[in-house]
């Protein structure tokens, strides 16, 4: 799987080292500092295939974790920093319970804890990263902004290399975190079902048509939108919803969602 990613990227011009994009004169005239693509990060298991794949689309990254240092942007760099160097040894992940990426693990292992039951995997939330793939939706960032989100230009420049680079991760599932994430994902693929949730017509799921493999799409706010109420909202009013969506999906597949609402 990383092999082929890695061909992608380098096909498109947005590998973090000898990083070409055709687009990155018009980015690099609304960053105040600009910031060079980073690649996603894939879990070990994920690319395995040892339970089902949940992949997350997000904004653009949150920061440059890499000094300026092209290597430390690629596949290899960000599962290295991802599953040894951010964390500590035998622990929980270290961030707050109301930050992106806490959320992101926690979505995660609620998903897929009962798939790792019916398997045999013992899945551990420390563990969780391992079974994920997070990518996002804007390549490179604007790193003066700190960890607010870059401009548009960011985004809809880099809004046609999102399908095919979901399409080579594979997903299960497929998690779309905030607007400009959703957007990418706009028509990309064939809708074979939809549904909205009864009570609030304003959530809904879909299954869409990946390399001839139905997979479940969820488009929920980005968990940055704490503060605005808007996510903890989602949370409250739609995260059982999703979970018991995702469940059934995974456990017993697509023909299990009918009339799920």
């Amino acid at each position: 799987m990383l092999d082929d990613l890695t061909k992608y990227y380098r096909a498109k011009g947005i590998s973090a080292v000898g990083f070409r994009c055709p687009m990155a004169s018009s980015c690099r005239a609304v960053c105040a500092k600009f910031a060079e693509a980073r690649e996603a990060f894939v879990g070990t298991e994920y690319e395995r295939g040892t339970l089902p794949r949940v992949a997350f689309l997000s904004l653009d990254p949150a920061w440059d974790i890499a000094d300026g240092d092209p290597a430390r942007r690629t596949f290899a760099a960000m599962r290295e920093w991802e599953e040894s160097k951010h964390r500590p040894i035998g622990g929980a992940p270290d961030f707050p319970k109301v930050a992106h990426w806490y959320q992101t693990h926690k979505f995660a292992f609620e998903l897929l804890s009962p798939a790792a039951t019916a398997r045999g995997v013992r899945l551990a939330f420390p563990d969780v990263h391992k079974y994920f793939a997070h990518t996002n939706s804007a390549k490179c960032k604007d790193i003066a902004k700190g960890t607010a989100q870059g401009r548009r230009t960011l985004f809809d420049n880099c809004a046609q290399f999102i399908p095919g680079e979901i399409e080579l991760l594979c997903p299960d599932v497929l998690v779309a975190q905030g607007a400009p994430a959703r957007d990418a994902l706009k028509g990309a693929f064939p809708v074979l079902a939809s549904q909205r949730m009864t009570s609030d017509k304003s959530y809904q799921y879909e299954l869409v048509q990946i390399a001839s493999r139905p997979v479940l799409k969820i488009a929920m706010s980005h968990p940055a939108a704490w503060q605005g109420g808007r996510y903890p909202r989602e949370v409250r009013e739609a995260w059982s919803w999703y979970m018991d969506i995702g469940h059934r999906f995974l456990l017993h597949g697509p023909s299990a969602l009918a009339g799920k609402a």
